[in-house]
């Protein structure tokens, strides 16, 4: 996953919880400019701002690594806990 990426799935996630660029910079403290800047890839997230941005959007910060689908892949596969074959004492 490229800084692209990372940066539209940012993106991404903000527009489906309709959260403007105006209230994700005021939550970190950072000007308009500065959230655009970061969310278009001209400036480097650093890691606080990555943990502070998932906090903001209420999402695990894995989310924004990857797609969406395969985080649900992995969910279910996770959840899918195979049976265990057992011998009942008689």
């Amino acid at each position: 996953m490229t800084k692209k990426d990372i940066c539209d799935r940012i993106k991404s996630i903000r527009e489906q919880q309709r959260i403007t660029q105006e209230n994700i910079a005021y939550s970190m403290g950072i000007s308009t400019s500065e959230y655009y800047k970061l969310e278009s890839g001209k400036y480097n997230f650093n890691i606080s701002q990555i943990v502070l941005l998932s906090k903001i959007l209420n999402v695990n910060v894995i989310s924004f690594f990857i797609e969406p689908n395969v985080f649900s892949t992995i969910g279910n596969n996770i959840a899918a806990e195979p049976k265990l074959k057992y011998n009942k004492k008689q």
